[in-house]
């Protein structure tokens, strides 16, 4: 593949800004000392710090992109990673006219990226930069399916679930992107999934119509746009769907920046593995027919026949989930992750029952006139093939390169099990799929060395071809930081835990005057932990947050930055990609380090497969 970035003279823009010969020198005239972006800290009224590490990765960055190459970054807390990779990919936007895609893990570095860092190099470059947050397609009402549903309504759904309808309709008229998180009430999801847009579904009769579609918009935007702000779930997915011949939502691109790459190979095991709960299939059944109400597309179609074989197949799901349940039960020694090394010795007709009504959904898409209710017929029938193919790939542990196992789920106060698979390695997916097909592929993250090395890393992702840079912190930490081990915690797992970690809190939250983020890996420590200080925090006076409460967790972030005595009591989605600037943030109490569980099927499988391979699991 050939380098994208031209030399000046063929370059047709006479706006771009030419990445040619000498990229180092632009990048320096950005970030460094005396550069464009320290004018426009002055201007807002901010101190500009340019740091030796930000402008060493900005420029290997910028190089590899320049001559087509894969890089694996580390850098260290401090470097300011967002600006370093975020300057050298505008360049060469901007001088190129292409797409690149950046992708994050934390729904708050997107926000950061979007709303701070890349307006303020915007505002340096002198022109505008057009950075577009993807969401993915079944975010998006589609206008289509929510007027199929209205007219149907009486047919679909139930009163209390039709009323929402109406309630979407009127909404429709004054969202500006139409998107279901601008929506000031999250709808039922029996009622969302029957009018957003999916793959498809888009079969608008006028173009007029489709132009003023909610995703149509939002490809156009993705079109028009520098740079596409994804998350890793998403980009992975879109690889997924492109991999397996779908359409994928992003528009093409040659180049990717993979921002908190150490989450890579989870995102990516997700994207490619199987999930299916019972949910999975009564929502498609309810799609199609609810026996208690008797609503749904068949009853719409009046296919009565057809209807009573769909309604027939939840006490297939019922059954299948109860012996699932049972089983994980006696295997599970209370670990809530149960690995399944065998094909499970249980029976049940759904794989084949779901086949069978695949092909009468065929011949009835065939045979209908109306091309609106012909996609619906068409998704059914498509979701119908997918839950067969997944049930049957678990039931029979059919790919060998994937780990099975069953792991339960207690949201919502109800235990369910969930039936699960993932790929062992996903590196020579990914070596096929990413890193064989694109020009550059950039990733960055403050961990990736194991031993000084990125090798571990590269081989894990499919990255072996990769260059590597490692930058270390500007921090100087024995003068700016401290750790505190405390002694005599009993372990997590004895009954003193809660009460000690409770005892430190209120300690440590006092010394410190709050400002203090108190991060756990598990919601019902958490709430052990809560009862036990609560009270004592609200009556000396700190503001107490809490995620799970019902805030976001950029509400959360919001509310702890404007109080400087606050106290953050947060989960996974806290220990990473979470910037405080200022005195805000002045302490992180870890109550137990979020290490993989070694028992865990996916890590057990991770590990049974390096020692196979002769390394060190």
């Amino acid at each position: 593949m050939i380098s994208p970035f031209l030399p000046e003279e063929e370059n047709n823009d006479p706006d771009s800004v030419p990445f040619y010969p000498d990229v180092s020198e632009q990048v320096r005239n950005l970030l460094g000392p005396d550069g464009q972006m320290a004018d426009v800290f002055s201007q807002r009224g901010q101190v500009y710090e340019s740091r030796g590490q930000q402008l060493e990765l900005a420029t290997v960055i910028a190089q590899t992109l320049h001559e087509g190459h894969h890089l694996v970054a580390e850098a260290g807390t401090g470097v300011g990673k967002s600006f370093a990779y975020l300057a050298p990919a505008l360049l060469a936007a901007i001088a190129t006219s292409q797409k690149i895609v950046v992708s994050t893990y934390t729904i708050h570095l997107q926000e950061q990226l979007l709303h701070s860092d890349i307006p303020k190099l915007s505002q340096a470059l002198g022109r505008e930069v057009k950075a577009v947050l993807v969401k993915g397609r079944s975010n998006y009402l589609c206008m289509r399916r929510l007027q199929l549903a209205r007219r149907m309504g009486g047919d679909l759904f139930r009163p209390e679930h039709q009323n929402w309808l109406d309630r979407l309709a009127a909404w429709a008229n004054e969202t500006e992107d139409g998107s279901r998180q601008s929506l000031p009430e999250e709808p039922p999801m029996e009622v969302w999934s029957q009018v957003c847009a999916e793959e498809g579904t888009c079969v608008y009769p006028s173009q007029r119509e489709h132009q003023n579609c909610f995703l149509t918009r939002a490809r156009a935007r993705m079109q028009d746009a520098d740079l596409l702000i994804v998350n890793h779930a998403l980009f992975f997915s879109d690889l997924a769907m492109r991999g397996q011949g779908g359409s994928g939502l992003l528009p093409e691109f040659d180049v990717v920046v993979m921002d908190e790459a150490h989450q890579m190979e989870e995102a990516a095991g997700q994207a490619l593995g199987i999930r299916l709960t019972s949910w999975s299939f009564t929502r498609w059944i309810r799609s199609l027919y609810h026996s208690d109400s008797r609503k749904g597309l068949l009853s719409v179609l009046k296919k009565g026949t057809l209807a009573h074989e769909v309604g027939q197949v939840q006490k297939h799901v019922d059954r299948l989930f109860e012996q699932m349940q049972a089983w994980s039960f006696q295997r599970g020694d209370g670990r809530g992750c149960v690995r399944v090394k065998e094909p499970l010795d249980i029976q049940t007709p759904l794989p084949w029952i779901l086949q069978e009504l695949g092909q009468k959904l065929k011949e009835l898409e065939l045979e209908t006139e109306n091309t609106e209710i012909r996609a619906e017929i068409a998704l059914a029938r498509r979701r119908a093939g997918e839950l067969a193919t997944g049930l049957t790939s678990f039931l029979e542990l059919r790919n060998t390169e994937y780990v099975y196992w069953v792991e339960e789920d207690n949201r919502g106060g109800k235990k369910r099990v969930v039936l699960c698979g993932s790929p062992v390695h996903v590196g020579p997916i990914l070596r096929d799929v990413l890193f064989d097909r694109l020009h550059s592929v950039i990733m960055t993250s403050a961990t990736l060395a194991v031993r000084g090395g990125m090798d571990y890393f590269r081989k894990r992702v499919g990255a072996e071809m990769a260059n590597e840079l490692q930058v270390g912190s500007p921090f100087n930490y024995s003068r700016q930081m401290r750790v505190y081990l405390p002694g005599g915690i009993p372990e997590p797992n004895q009954s003193g835990f809660p009460d000690a970690v409770a005892e430190q809190i209120l300690i440590h939250v006092q010394q410190t005057r709050g400002g203090t983020f108190v991060l756990f890996t598990s919601i019902a420590m958490m709430n052990e932990v809560l009862k036990r200080v609560e009270k004592d925090l609200y009556r000396e006076g700190y503001p107490l947050w809490v995620q799970g409460r019902g805030e976001s967790r950029s509400q959360l972030l919001r509310a702890f930055k404007q109080h400087e005595q606050s106290v953050l009591f947060g989960l996974s989605s806290f220990w990473t990609g979470v910037d405080v600037p200022g005195n805000a943030l002045r302490s992180v109490m870890i109550t137990r380090l979020p290490f993989a569980v070694p028992d865990h099927p996916l890590v057990e499988a991770r590990m049974e497969n390096a020692k196979n391979q002769g390394g060190n699991a």
